[in-house]
């Protein structure tokens, strides 16, 4: 029953203090006891290692752990399997040691990250199943798992519109951004982030003005993704939208499509004729009736 008890228990504790020669935690696995420690001298030459080491009887559990200092957590799901979790407060690493055939392997890692500084708090989490030996340095895989399209990135808003604009200007104005702004690229080049806006503040009669200032924005910032799926939102809101279809028809072009270009700007020269828009004199659409029934 003890044992049991031990089976599934959880050893939680924060950096250790240079003061400290010697801190150990002690737990039971698979009727060995195991214990993890905090070296001192532990070896430099092992890239990327923390100095706390994980010593059992079974000589092919017993590692020094890769990654940077912080909160450790060793758990164990089941007994074939040790999950192994580091990190403070902007990143966190769990890495998951399996048995497979009587030899421990890395079979799973997951990162957790803040990413910073950035008032839209994006947080990029990513897991991924692999297959590497036991002295595997995972951070060597860090920074090809978080490029993984696999990944997902999740942004929490708390600027209000207003104050999101007024970054986008400031940048383009001044070239510099206040501590209230992230620096623009590559935080700003992510479509992901703007579905996050248009999810916290929906397209309407008062948010339609702000998120065309927005398209023109990073349109001028050559961010085209970006800008289209802002006019792609804006000109669904309202068919009438004329620079929706001119942001649209620009990042077409810019992107090589020529032929949505075309369909873009066409829509935007009947809008704006009949709204007096000026029209720039580059647009020129495929169809040159559009043209000739306005007069142009």
């Amino acid at each position: 029953m003890i044992r049991n008890l031990w089976f599934y228990f959880i050893i939680c504790f924060t950096n250790l203090v240079a003061a400290q020669e010697h801190v150990s935690q002690e737990f039971f696995f698979q009727d060995e006891h195991c214990v993890i420690t905090y070296e001192e001298d532990y070896p430099e030459h092992i890239e990327n290692a923390a100095p706390f080491y994980l010593s059992c009887p079974n000589k092919a559990l017993s590692t020094f752990i890769s990654y940077g200092q912080g909160l450790f957590t060793v758990s164990y799901p089941k007994t074939s399997q040790v999950r192994v979790e580091t990190g403070g407060d902007r990143n966190e690493l769990e890495v998951t040691y399996t048995k497979n055939d009587h030899a421990w392997r890395i079979s799973e890692i997951f990162i957790y990250r803040r990413e910073g500084p950035d008032p839209d708090l994006p947080i990029v989490e990513c897991r991924k199943l692999v297959d590497f030996p036991l002295d595997y340095p995972v951070m060597n895989f860090f920074d090809a798992l978080l490029s993984d399209s696999e990944c997902k990135t999740t942004f929490h808003i708390e600027r209000s519109l207003d104050e999101i604009i007024t970054c986008l200007e400031e940048q383009s104005t001044s070239g510099r951004t206040s501590s209230a702004c992230s620096s623009f690229k590559p935080n700003y080049e992510s479509t992901k982030r703007y579905i996050a806006y248009l999810e916290k503040y929906p397209m309407s009669a008062e948010t339609i003005q702000q998120y065309t200032q927005m398209a023109v924005w990073l349109l001028g910032y050559e961010l085209h993704n970006e800008a289209i799926l802002v006019a792609a939102n804006i000109v669904n809101y309202d068919a009438n939208a004329a620079y929706g279809y001119f942001v649209l028809g620009r990042g077409y072009e810019a992107l090589g499509d020529s032929a949505k270009a075309s369909e873009n700007y066409q829509r935007f020269v009947e809008l704006a004729q009949s709204q007096g828009i000026d029209i720039p004199a580059d647009i020129f659409p495929s169809d040159k009736s559009v043209l000739n029934r306005q007069g142009l």
